[in-house]
């Protein structure tokens, strides 16, 4: 049976898909959404536009950004119920486990131009705040994995490091060895060259 990555994205976009269904796919439908970010951006970077399913994807991943904007709670948290209704938490991993999830796969599908916008900046904001007044406490991994990599996504889109060029090495003379004499020393031994000692070829 053929598969092709146009027909994955088939899968997660149209109605009839095996996985379209964001709501009850796992961690709220954000690793089908970071999924589909990232190979909706690889298409569009080898082809420059976005056609078929690669524009049903990009429509699915609009809707959701627009989604996860309305859902967003007033203190810059994302809804712990994801994309099924609004709720905040004071919780510190569940917060955490929300919006680091939310904001991972978001930073794979807004444009660089929408990273600047108040709500994206509040909540990148809210869960760094979060991780530093509750960084001596224990977290989930995962709720932890994914808010960090969140933060590492956006500092890498909003302000990319160049990449350093390797200082030159200056290889400086090496010590000379002290010689020193050997009181009782050993007899040299002498390894014959294998070459040497293999058998004539035969004609």
């Amino acid at each position: 049976e053929p598969w092709s990555m146009e027909r994955l994205v088939q899968s997660l976009t149209l109605p009839n898909g095996k996985y379209h269904d964001v709501l009850h796919a796992p961690c709220g439908g954000c690793h089908l959404l970071f999924a589909l970010s990232l190979a909706r951006n690889a298409y569009i970077q080898k082809h420059g536009r976005a056609y078929g399913a690669w524009l049903q994807a990009d429509q699915k991943l609009q809707q959701y950004i627009a989604a996860a904007r309305s859902m967003q709670n007033q203190d810059g948290s994302f809804s712990t119920k994801f994309f099924a209704a609004q709720e905040q938490s004071d919780d510190f991993v569940t917060r955490i486990k929300s919006s680091g999830h939310m904001l991972e796969w978001l930073m794979a599908a807004l444009p660089a131009h929408r990273l600047n916008e108040y709500w994206v900046r509040r909540g990148i904001e809210t869960l760094s705040r979060d991780l530093i007044q509750h960084a001596r406490e224990g977290a989930e991994p995962g709720a932890l994995y994914h808010s960090v990599h969140s933060l590492v996504l956006y500092r890498e889109r909003v302000a990319p490091q160049p990449t350093p060029m390797p200082e030159p090495q200056l290889v400086a003379d090496p010590p000379k060895p002290e010689t020193k004499t050997a009181v009782n020393p050993e007899p040299t031994i002498r390894l014959q060259s294998l070459q040497s000692e293999a058998p004539t070829a035969p004609p």
